[in-house]
């Protein structure tokens, strides 16, 4: 995996979680949205995780 594709991952990750937990802000807790929202902003974390995994192994 060359710097660039780890690079746009993270930012996707980064964008992910942002918008994830902005939205998370904005959402009723009782409602889907809040759930999906929550969702999205686990998704995100869990690539930035990822990408940050995979610097540390591959170094």
């Amino acid at each position: 995996m060359t710097a660039e594709t780890r690079r746009a991952f993270l930012r996707a990750g980064i964008f992910v979680l942002g918008a994830g937990l902005f939205t998370t802000l904005l959402n009723r807790p009782d409602s889907p949205e809040f759930v999906i929202s929550v969702c999205s902003t686990l998704i995100g974390a869990a690539l930035i995780g990822g990408v940050i995994m995979l610097l540390r192994l591959t170094r």
